[in-house]
């Protein structure tokens, strides 16, 4: 999926949820194509601050985000909602 398909399918699928706080296991997500178009989206994982999300250089699951520099990424230089997604059950 790119990442504004995955929206979209989060969006539709019921076992999935938005929440607008995160936990621990939920799913982070910015779509490419919903900001200012300078920067491209980006998913990944909540682990209490920090972000676990794939490196595109090394192509492993790595800690390269906190919570804060997501935000300081995806949603003030790129203009990027961010949405959270928690499954249910």
């Amino acid at each position: 999926y790119s990442t504004a398909s995955l929206l979209t399918h989060l969006k539709k699928d019921a076992e999935f949820e938005s929440v607008a706080t995160p936990a621990v296991g939920d799913i982070i997500l910015s779509a490419t194509g919903t900001g200012n178009g300078k920067i491209v989206g980006h998913t990944g994982f909540v682990d209490n601050d920090n972000i676990i999300s794939n490196n595109s250089y090394t192509g492993l699951l790595e800690t390269v985000y906190t919570l804060a520099s997501w935000k300081e990424r995806y949603e003030k230089t790129g203009g990027i909602k961010t949405f959270y997604f928690r499954m249910k059950g």
